[in-house]
């Protein structure tokens, strides 16, 4: 039996489930630090995606302790702007993600939580994906502004905190 390897079954290529409606699921994914910080010290940056539309919010962030209020910060502007709060949260167990304040927090705001398995970043593909897509945006705007070669280079040579 040697020379077969044992493969893995391939994740899905879509979804079998799509949200219904615009907040009814939006995935979280907290990424940084970001090298060097943006002009005004920021680090850090939450972006979130709503299922239904893939639209995409980024709160830029000074530390990672700041993305529960975040959260709930983009919770208060979509109740306002669209009418509608947010159904489900899927992030990954990172510990700002997984407070006892803020689990509290969507547990009074009825917002159910869903929290991937650890060490699999495909369960929040959606987001994990989107990430790519900022860096290589910020990127590619700090090159057409023509800054210092040393500023873009190490710009968003960053980690997701996954």
């Amino acid at each position: 039996m040697h020379g077969r390897k044992q493969r893995r079954t391939p994740f899905p290529a879509k979804a079998k489930h799509r949200a219904e409606r615009v907040l009814e699921l939006v995935y979280g994914d907290l990424c940084g630090p970001i090298s060097p910080p943006t002009p005004r010290g920021s680090k850090y940056f939450l972006l979130l995606v709503d299922d239904r539309s893939l639209y995409m919010w980024v709160k830029i962030m000074f530390s990672k302790d700041q993305a529960a209020a975040a959260i709930k910060k983009f919770q208060a502007e979509a109740k306002a702007e669209i009418e509608k709060k947010l159904g489900a949260l899927r992030t990954d167990w990172g510990g700002e993600f997984t407070s006892v304040d803020f689990m509290e927090y969507c547990t009074k705001s009825g917002i159910r939580r869903q929290l991937t398995a650890p060490y699999s970043p495909q369960q929040n593909g959606v987001v994990e994906r989107r990430n790519g897509t900022v860096v290589a945006t910020a990127r590619s705007l700090l090159k057409a502004k023509g800054l210092p070669g040393g500023y873009g280079e190490k710009l968003w040579q960053q980690q997701c905190i996954c």
